[in-house]
């Protein structure tokens, strides 16, 4: 998801290049409590169970663009 092209569907459309890392069992309170959408990291909504993720946001300037 290193793409700065991305759109991520209705509701949310163009959001930051990021990293997706698999945490089983992380809450966001593990994270400092990130509000979802913001540019920090933050876990997905299956925060707590066995398939969590944690969402990492990278710096645009790293990702890759479309020529």
């Amino acid at each position: 998801m290193w793409s700065a092209d991305q759109n991520l569907g209705g509701g949310v459309g163009h959001w930051h290049p990021h990293m997706m890392v698999f945490c089983p069992y992380y809450e966001n309170s593990m994270l400092g409590n990130n509000p979802f959408g913001a540019p920090l990291p933050q876990v997905t909504d299956d925060a707590g169970t066995p398939f969590a993720v944690v969402v990492i946001a990278v710096n645009e300037k790293l990702a890759i663009k479309a020529k």
